[in-house]
């Protein structure tokens, strides 16, 4: 008989990393802890290697203790934690600790930038240090080179996870934390990620709830015990990944997380109030499941009071003996319980003493960076005992308030609290927290419910179902007259204390909350009085800042929504709205990650019908058919022009002789010919015109089934011997019968310009995006960035900026590919060019590849591998390849010879740092079914 499935969840925590094996039905069999490393000035930093040491070695400890391996594998841990990695997946510096300070600034001119509330409406997070948006923003001005070297971002137990499958991922409560992602649309955010001159591709696929990132690897296995093959799981936040597991799933459940630091969490079923809540410092995102919503509020020191009291007053009350280790948290309790009843007796309800907690400022509610621990009705007859018992009451009084202020944000009273988390182990704590509070409350019984809900999650890997493992929880009954103490002097003493009335004539002051009572006792504003957020940026202006002279900008009917008023009655007052370009597209409901083809399948589809049904080939977010068809088994392109016409003829007439005539059709009809014969073998794709060599390619059947064909599909305005100067469709081009020729693309050059054609040429880039996905195609779309008349007499074209002008407003047409010059004409080194391109990946969420044209042959290997470690996916180049072709007496020749030798190099540079197309923004969010 086969043994029932053994669950492993591995909780990655700030001050321990924990694992425990589980039966599906939640029973646990084994349980082992590390302590979490910690370095760096002030301790905010966790050696990377060191990290991973401690969570897999809790892993192994435990397994060793159960004597048996794990079906499945869970993870969970700290959000905001993280490293960003180089290609080869390892950490680039060590993991960066949420309680870092140092990129405090950088939150500030996030702020500063976008405005805080525009954020929060948009992210669910305030700016502040410890967001992972604020670290990039810092790695990036102490690394100029970030973009480049850093291939992906990892969180901690992301890091966990990658070490096991080599494969990364993450979960959707994670990516909610790092002030870069849509929880709405399930989505990252280009235009904030590009604050730290990053793009979407740098950070981790976010997978949905309960997906495996991969399976445990063979190396893993060998290192760790594992079995090869096990499903790992990243479960997401250890807060809403414990609350879940301890039934906290519905509307009015809430969930008090008592750890290192606090966190209270209520679900709902929609967003609560953005505004109020992001007045109050308070987050909003996704449960873990994916279907309902949270608000999340925190405070940093709760289980950090315990031990800062311990570190400081514990030595001098105790035996030498009892300072360390469990034992001090045992001595802990004594004292506390010393100072209250005896056993058997009523709890003399509360303290003489009132202690605000705030050991490191409050985040939630009424957020006051400035706050302080600060001790209140302190007597001669206090004893160190009375301290330690007044800290708790004031820790629950907070958690009180947190709870009362998500009730109103939520619209839902709270139906129960339950207590989990590591210092639930306090039982005078919990009875402290159950007599303070007015409702039900129940405490897990399961210290390591994070943990727990990991290994739940791991579960579904296997086909299991989460929801069927609920912890239990044991109810709470304070004494009734304590209980009555304890609640009048939450409003009589506590409130009055951490929330003082605000004068109601307070100059430019939001209106403040009432004072608690009896009657009122949540200090929630209401919608009305909430301050309007600023504006959204427009493309044009970039954010909205501050005016020296008058201060925030205010919403107006042309820049952003107007705010909520008493009147309206509205519970959501309107988002503020964050530029994604002039034709942005919806966005995909959830971001999951696109599982590219093996070698040994086909590249090719026989129509988009095929695409659909097979998953080859998905369509990009916006509907465009993606470009497998056109790329390597690796998922990138090296792809070879020969679409040009009279430049082609240009070209050829000066290397011949004075008296050997005009160019013909013919000649160029034999050179394109040759290049598809000779580097058709080496090239992912070959883009032809319709009049020189599109037919007689097709008709002689020369190139090989691992080179699809791309049609040009652009009407030239070239006068011979002159630039390009403005391009049309061709009418006569049609799509279906290209399509049913085996033609797998369609391309079409743009020649942008700063005129006032600039709306004409946008719409002929959305009708031939949009022809392409009727028929089924991939669209290349080519635009060129040319100076006007006035800018070349002024002086004033810079090339660069007009490269990411034209691609900021052209990328979100999102084509299937963006063709896109090379920066700066390929002139620098790889880290320069590589620096410029990535301001280009940062507005170009489709997959994108470079052109050569303006580049020199000799500069352009490295202008691809530049682009390619920026984010490009390889190139679709001509003169480059072939030139060298036309100065040769046989050009056949030199086609076989020097050409496909250079075609081949270029292709191993893209193999090497190009990003896979299935890795590209909309790729990813496209595969979403």
């Amino acid at each position: 008989m086969t043994p029932p499935a053994a669950l492993a969840g591995v909780d990655i925590g700030s001050t321990h990393c924990k694992a425990l094996l589980c039966d599906a039905s939640g029973t646990v069999l084994a349980r082992a802890q590390r302590r979490t490393p910690r370095g760096g000035a002030g301790g905010h930093h966790h050696p990377a290697q060191d990290l991973l040491a401690a969570g897999l070695g809790a892993l192994r400890d435990c397994l060793r203790s159960a004597d048996r391996e794990p079906d499945a594998i869970g993870v969970t841990g700290m959000a905001e934690a993280g490293a960003p990695l180089d290609r080869d997946g390892v950490p680039l510096g060590p993991v960066l600790a949420w309680s870092d300070p140092a990129p405090a600034p950088y939150a500030e001119r996030l702020a500063r930038r976008w405005g805080r509330a525009a954020l929060h409406a948009r992210t669910g997070v305030l700016p502040q240090a410890k967001v992972p948006l604020a670290k990039w923003c810092a790695l990036s001005a102490g690394m100029p080179d970030l973009p480049v070297r850093m291939r992906h971002w990892a969180g901690a137990a992301d890091l966990v996870a990658h070490a096991l499958t080599g494969r990364l991922g993450t979960d959707a409560t994670f990516a909610q934390r790092t002030m870069a992602w849509d929880p709405e649309a399930g989505a990252w955010l280009p235009d904030l990620l590009a604050e730290a001159r990053l793009g979407p591709h740098h950070m981790p696929p976010v997978h949905a709830p309960g997906a495996p990132v991969g399976h445990v690897t063979a190396e893993a296995a060998a290192a760790t015990g594992l079995r090869a093959g096990v499903p790992v799981v990243v479960a997401g936040h250890d807060h809403p990944v414990g609350a879940w597991a301890c039934g906290v799933r519905g509307a009015g459940q809430v969930a008090d997380s008592m750890g290192t630091a606090e966190a209270v969490l209520t679900v709902a079923a929609h967003p609560p109030d953005v505004a109020a809540a992001g007045a109050e410092g308070m987050s909003w995102g996704r449960h873990v499941d994916g279907r309902g919503w949270i608000v999340l509020a925190g405070m940093q020191g709760s289980g950090a009071l315990v031990e800062w009291f311990c570190d400081r007053f514990l030595s001098a009350a105790l035996n030498p003996h009892e300072t360390h280790g469990s034992d001090r948290y045992a001595a802990f309790a004594r004292l506390v319980s010393e100072s209250g009843p005896a056993t058997g007796e009523a709890d003399p309800g509360p303290e003489e003493l009132m202690v605000e907690p705030y050991l490191y400022g409050r985040s939630s509610p009424r957020p006051d960076p400035d706050a302080t621990l600060t001790v209140h009705g302190l007597r001669p007859h206090h004893g160190a005992g009375h301290l330690a018992r007044a800290l708790l009451e004031g820790a629950a009084h907070h958690a009180r308030w947190m709870t009362d202020t998500q009730a109103t944000l939520t619209g839902v009273p709270p139906r129960r609290v339950t207590l989990l988390g590591g210092a639930t182990r306090l039982r005078s704590w919990t009875a402290l927290k159950a007599a303070v509070s007015p409702w039900d409350v129940a405490v897990c019984a399961e210290p390591e419910a994070a943990a727990l809900g990991a290994a739940a999650w791991a579960g579904a890997a296997l086909g299991g179902d989460p929801e069927a493992l609920r912890l239990p929880c044991t109810p709470l009954t304070p004494d009734p007259e304590a209980a009555t103490l304890h609640r009048s002097r939450h409003h009589t003493r506590f409130l009055p204390l951490v929330a003082p009335q605000r004068p109601p004539s307070a100059p430019s002051a939001p209106s403040a909350p009432s004072s608690s009572s009896a009657s009122s006792p949540l200090l929630v504003p209401s919608p009305s009085s909430v301050p309007s957020a600023p504006p959204a940026p427009s493309p044009s202006t970039g954010p909205a800042s501050p005016s020296p002279s008058t201060g925030p900008a205010s919403p107006s009917a042309s820049t952003g929504p107007a705010s909520p008023s008493a009147s309206t009655g509205r519970a959501n007052p309107p988002r503020p709205a964050l530029p994604r370009g002039p034709y942005a597209l919806p966005q995909a409901p959830r971001a999951v990650p696109y599982d590219p083809p093996s070698d040994k399948e086909s590249r090719f589809v026989s129509s988009p019908e095929q695409a659909v049904q097979t998953d080859r080939a998905p369509a990009l977010t916006g509907g465009s058919l993606a470009p497998a068809a056109l790329a390597r088994p690796d998922g990138t392109f090296a792809m070879v022009a020969a679409d040009q016409r009279d430049s082609l003829r240009t070209m050829m007439a000066e290397r011949q002789g004075p008296h050997e005539g005009p160019v013909s059709d013919a000649r160029l009809t034999d050179f394109k010919l040759a290049t598809a014969r000779c580097l058709g073998p080496y090239a992912s794709a070959l883009l032809l015109d319709a009049d020189h060599g599109y037919r007689p390619v097709l008709d002689a059947r020369v190139l090989p089934d691992t080179c699809a064909p791309i049609l040009a599909v652009d009407r030239l305005d070239q006068r011979p011997g002159g630039p390009v100067e403005d391009t049309w469709l061709d009418e006569e081009a049609d799509p279906d019968a290209a399509r049913a020729e085996g033609t797998r693309g369609l391309k079409l050059l743009v020649i942008w310009r700063r005129d006032a054609h600039r709306e004409r040429r946008v719409a002929l880039a959305a009708r031939f995006v949009e022809l392409c996905r009727r028929a089924g195609l991939a669209s290349v779309l080519e635009p060129v960035a040319r100076a006007t008349p006035e800018e070349v007499t002024a002086g004033s074209f810079v090339l660069d900026e007009a490269i990411v002008e034209a691609a900021r407003e052209l990328a979100p047409l999102r084509p299937s590919v963006y063709k896109c010059q090379v920066p700066g004409g390929g002139v620098g080194t790889v880290s320069a060019l590589a620096a410029r391109a990535a301001r280009i990946d940062a507005v170009v969420d489709v997959p994108w590849v470079v052109l050569s044209q303006g580049v020199a042959a000799d500069d352009f290997p490295r202008a691809v591998e530049a682009a390619c470690r920026a984010g490009a996916s390889g190139f679709l180049a001509g003169r480059a390849v072939w030139t060298a072709a036309l100065d040769a007496p046989g050009p056949e020749a030199a086609l076989r010879g020097e050409c496909a030798d250079r075609l081949a190099m270029l292709g191993e540079l893209v193999a090497e740092h190009g990003r896979p197309w299935w890795e590209a923004p909309a790729a990813v969010r496209g595969s979403a079914r």
